[in-house]
């Protein structure tokens, strides 16, 4: 068996040990004309044939290298023509992209890179995008991460699969691939700006990682074992995190240990951006656990677009760039009631047992009594819950109060006023706001039937 022959096996225990390859899959290979990126092409060319894979490529010229760039992009389409792969190339500024973005170019380019690649797989039908990450690639993130202070997650390393992107390289050195080429008589192009040592990965791969290979030559398998033990204790207080309720009170949250308390308000935050895949940084999770251990009602901005309130309720975060009101009028039933578009249960009944049994259900649910004949006409119920409005007042505990000042006075955040309903009757009377008080009006009287409104909220 030749050395390649020994590198493409490795690959291929790697890829259907941790299922990155399957039979019928199409695969779309980011490929830059790289050694690493020319070696992946080569190995999954040949496994089309055992893995029944169809293979596509895709190429970004970053507009970065003048010259080399376009040198680059003519020899992969030159590679992928005497493949027999089709290949999609496009062209991007990445410096007046990461100018117009505010971000640094290294950024820019990876996110550009990224959108390109999803877009030509989504052209091609592919289900899967391989990228040549290796082995040196992870200690260098590994370590890059340690320098700035990283948590328990950045110490993880490079995934062998996110998402659509898997990375069947992570088992193979950069000389190993490099190797591969040289002995199959295989080209490739060089990036002139990687052996440039001012940027902070390129230092520590010319100048660091060849210390950390003279210390252990087997540095890349004992840091990937590394890497895989603390991948599964990152992941178990995930677990432990995401059982805890979305609603938990300030409580019930500042009894949790820190490693658990960070993970749930990272798993908040990602629900709040909608995207499993983005993090706050952590001195923005610093800064939220301490707002919890004190115990204070606070509001502040973190990451940008997203402001955090801690209260007594707990914490909740609103992404300012999908903030807005609900609008909704919901004609209410005797009985339970249930508003999906805000996630309200409301329960409305004479009947105390059946209130009673309904709270054993909902034990987080409020009772509010009420005047239950005031709540009919001809013996009918005629209630509706709404979506509250700027203008909203009503009279309780003797005084005609704003409710929205009120709710934001007893701490409620304002994703939650937004979602709050407003039971009113059929006059447009306010009778009860949730984490208000009834109305005055509405009270229970000596002689007059006494009726239930409960409400439970699954925010």
């Amino acid at each position: 068996m030749t050395f390649s022959d020994e590198i493409y096996e490795k690959v291929c225990r790697f890829s259907e040990s941790e299922h990155l390859i399957e039979k019928g899959d199409r695969v779309l290979c980011a490929l830059s004309g790289g050694a690493d990126s020319v070696a992946l092409l080569k190995i999954l060319g040949k496994m089309r044939e055992k893995y029944d894979i169809a293979l596509y490529a895709a190429h970004l010229n970053h507009g970065i290298r003048g010259a080399e760039a376009d040198r680059d992009e003519e020899f992969c389409v030159r590679l992928c023509r005497s493949e027999g792969i089709e290949i999609d190339c496009a062209k991007a500024d990445i410096p007046a992209e990461a100018r117009k973005s505010g971000t640094g170019t290294e950024e820019c380019a990876r996110n550009v890179r990224y959108r390109f690649l999803e877009e030509i797989a989504e052209k091609r039908g592919c289900n899967k995008i391989a990228t040549a990450h290796h082995a040196d690639d992870n200690i260098e993130t590994v370590l890059l991460h340690m320098i700035r202070g990283s948590g328990l997650s950045g110490l993880t390393g490079i995934k062998p699969k996110r998402g659509k992107i898997i990375r069947p390289l992570l088992v193979c050195r950069k000389s190993e691939l490099e190797k591969m080429l040289a002995q199959e008589g295989s080209e490739y192009v060089t990036d002139s700006t990687n052996s440039e040592v001012d940027a902070s990965r390129n230092y520590i791969r010319h100048m660091v990682l060849p210390h950390i290979y003279h210390l252990n030559g087997s540095a890349d398998k004992a840091i990937g074992r590394m890497c895989r033990s603390l991948s599964e204790d990152s992941e178990y207080m995930y677990r432990e995190a995401g059982k805890i309720s979305g609603k938990a009170d300030l409580t019930t949250l500042s009894a949790l240990p820190d490693p658990i308390l960070s993970r749930y308000l990272i798993l908040k935050y990602r629900k709040c951006k909608g995207k499993t895949e983005v993090s706050p940084d952590s001195s923005a999770v610093a800064e939220t656990v301490r707002a919890v251990r004190q115990g204070k009602t606070v509001r502040f901005d973190i990451c940008g677009d997203v402001t955090v309130s801690v209260s007594r309720f707990g914490v909740d975060m609103e992404n300012r760039t999908e903030n807005g009101e609900k609008e909704f009028e919901i004609r209410l039933s005797e009985g339970e009631n249930f508003i999906s578009s805000i996630g309200y249960r409301i329960l409305i009944t004479a009947d105390k047992k059946v209130a009673d049994d309904w709270q054993n259900i909902y034990k987080l649910s409020t009772c509010k009594s009420v005047n239950f004949d005031k709540l009919t006409v001809d013996g009918k119920l005629c209630l509706s819950a709404r979506n509250l409005r700027a203008e909203d007042r009503y009279m309780f505990s003797g005084y005609d109060r704003s409710v929205r000042k009120q709710l934001k006075k007893q701490g409620v955040p304002l994703n939650r006023r937004n979602c709050t309903p407003c039971i009113c009757t059929a006059r447009g009377e306010i009778i009860l706001v949730p984490g208000l008080d009834v109305a005055d009006g509405f009270r229970t009287q000596p002689g007059s039937k006494t009726g239930y409104i409960i409400y439970d909220s699954d925010l």
